[in-house]
Parts: C-alpha cells; sequence; structure tokens
C-alpha cells in the first residue's frame, strides 16, 4: 500500500510539471508547494527506511531533493528545458522558455553553485545579485530579467540597502553576438530575415503586455538590435 501511494504521489507530480504548476519558473505560491512537496518526500522516505522498506524510501528522497533544488537528474532536467533557449554566463546557466516566455535556471559557480535559481529565497537571490554585479555582469543582465518576474521591486529593496549600486547595474553592459544568437535561438550565421523573424515570434510570447516581464522584453529587443547592427 505505501508503495502504491508513492508511485500515486510521483504520478501526481510529474502531472503538474507538464501542466506548468510546479515549474521552476512560477510564482511563489508554487515555490512554496514545491518546497512542501520536497520536504513532504524526504520525510515519507525516511519513515519508510526506518521501517526497513528501503525500496520505496530511495525514490522518495531522491524526489524530494530535486524538489528542493539539491538534486539535478539529466534526463528529467532536458525534458522539463525542451523548450529553453539557453544563455550561459560564467555564473549561471539560464533559460528563456519559448511557450511561456517565463526564465529559469542554476547557479553553475559561487557559494550557491548546483542551485536552482528557483529553491533560492529572497535574500538569497539578493547575495547573487550582489555577486553577479562584482564578477558576472553578463549573468547579472539575465538574473535581472529572472527577478522582474519572481520579485517585482527587486531594485528598489537592493537600491536603498547595503549595496544600492546593483540594481541600478542590473542593465549595463554590452551584449556579445553570442549572447544574442542564444537569446534568439539563432546561429552565427543568421540573415537579417531570421533576426527579425526569431524576434518577433519571442517578443509576442514575453512582451509585458501578455503577461511578461519588461527586462525580459528589452533583453530579447537587445538582441535583436546587436545583431542587425551587423548588417548595416
Amino acid at each position: 500500500m505505501t508503495l502504491l501511494l508513492v508511485i500515486a504521489a510521483g504520478a501526481l507530480l510529474f502531472w503538474a510539471l507538464g501542466k506548468g504548476y510546479l515549474s521552476m519558473e512560477s510564482s511563489a505560491i508554487g515555490q512554496l508547494v514545491r518546497q512542501m512537496g520536497g520536504f513532504a518526500l524526504i520525510g515519507t522516505g525516511i519513515t519508510l527506511a526506518t521501517t526497513g522498506k528501503f525500496l520505496p524510501a530511495i525514490p522518495a528522497v531522491l524526489g524530494g531533493l530535486w524538489l528542493l533544488g539539491y538534486l539535478q537528474v539529466q534526463g528529467m532536467k532536458n525534458w522539463a528545458n525542451s523548450t529553453l533557449r539557453r544563455q550561459r554566463s560564467d555564473m549561471l546557466d539560464i533559460g528563456i522558455d519559448t511557450a511561456t516566455g517565463r526564465v529559469g535556471g542554476q547557479v553553475t559557480a559561487g557559494d550557491y553553485a548546483g542551485r536552482t535559481l528557483d529553491s533560492l529565497d529572497r535574500e538569497e537571490c539578493y547575495r547573487l545579485v550582489r555577486a553577479l554585479n562584482d564578477a558576472d555582469q553578463a549573468g547579472l543582465r539575465l538574473f535581472a530579467a529572472y527577478l522582474d518576474g519572481r520579485f517585482p521591486g527587486w531594485r528598489e529593496d537592493l537600491q536603498g540597502g547595503a549595496h544600492p549600486g546593483a540594481g541600478r547595474q542590473a542593465r549595463a553592459g554590452v551584449m556579445s553576438d553570442k549572447e544574442a544568437h542564444q537569446i534568439l535561438g539563432l546561429g552565427p550565421g543568421a540573415d537579417e530575415a531570421a533576426i527579425r523573424d526569431a524576434h518577433r515570434r519571442l517578443i509576442q510570447k514575453i512582451h509585458p503586455d501578455l503577461g511578461g516581464s519588461d527586462a525580459l522584453a528589452a533583453l530579447v529587443n537587445e538582441a535583436k538590435d546587436t545583431l542587425l547592427r551587423r548588417h548595416h
């Protein structure tokens, strides 16, 4: 019976992920559900292990760690990110979901290396902004688009805090051609028509009037402008 409950819980989890209810880029409610589900699965696994039921205990604990952002399973990661256009910086691996316009990703260096962005709480996100401001301006620009969707008003928080420059500098820096191609999902040889087409399709999904964020729309517009300058 316990094994059947664990299997049913896993099936419910995958259904929720498929519907986007527990996606990395979801709202604060989705984040809370992920955390509660993660701790519940870990607790269930520990209980099963103490009663000698190790077979169902292992997937329960692993599933809990994954929900909390401490475990990355490559197959699940690839499935979940199949619509993402990837962008990597020195400290971040970030993707723009072309189906929803949402942003998500993972920290690849620094104090939070290995953590998903959605597993970080508000204060941890602010500390990451300060670290990016010091060491990874390209990552800071991408992270700003993520934070605009998750914590509106974060710039004002930082500008009034101990590191006031971080919020203002989030849009700073010159975008490289490589970054622009990755954001628009284009290859290095894309012509002007392909650039405009990719920009039009993406901006239609992430425009602020359609529920997207100003920062993400600005990022996509900057990518288009960066590449079009090379054709004039």
